[in-house]
């Protein structure tokens, strides 16, 4: 596999190793329904811990549009980073296109539970 550049927000690589696993959690809400990690073996996790956090630092509706868009974003990275294309390629980017449209689509209560939850801490 290639090296693989994802995008990154400020202050997501400044983060503690208490803090990442405080704040991130893979793929899926925290207590929600268990979401894949992977796309057919490859793994997206770090996509999702970067969604992850954005969630949590953000604060407004754009905030939450621009965290999404980025997720997409660094979930095609991943995809398009493997060494070779198969027949797996089109299955990982319509994986990719789900994913984004779940968050856009239910991930209000998500991105909003982060505030609760970091106004509690």
């Amino acid at each position: 596999m290639n090296k693989v550049i994802l995008e990154v927000p400020i202050g997501y690589e400044d983060l503690t190793q208490i803090e990442k696993q405080f704040i991130c959690n893979g793929c899926g809400a925290k207590g929600g329904i268990p979401v894949p990690n992977s796309f057919l073996g490859l793994d997206i996790s770090e996509a999702c811990n970067i969604h992850d956090y954005e969630y949590f630092i953000g604060g407004t509706k754009i905030d939450k549009d621009l965290a999404d868009e980025r997720f997409l974003r660094n979930l095609r990275a991943i995809i398009d980073g493997v060494m070779f294309y198969d027949d797996f390629d089109f299955i990982r980017h319509t994986e990719a296109d789900l994913y984004y449209k779940a968050v856009v689509l239910w991930g209000d209560d998500s991105f909003v539970y982060e505030k609760n939850k970091k106004v509690k801490s």
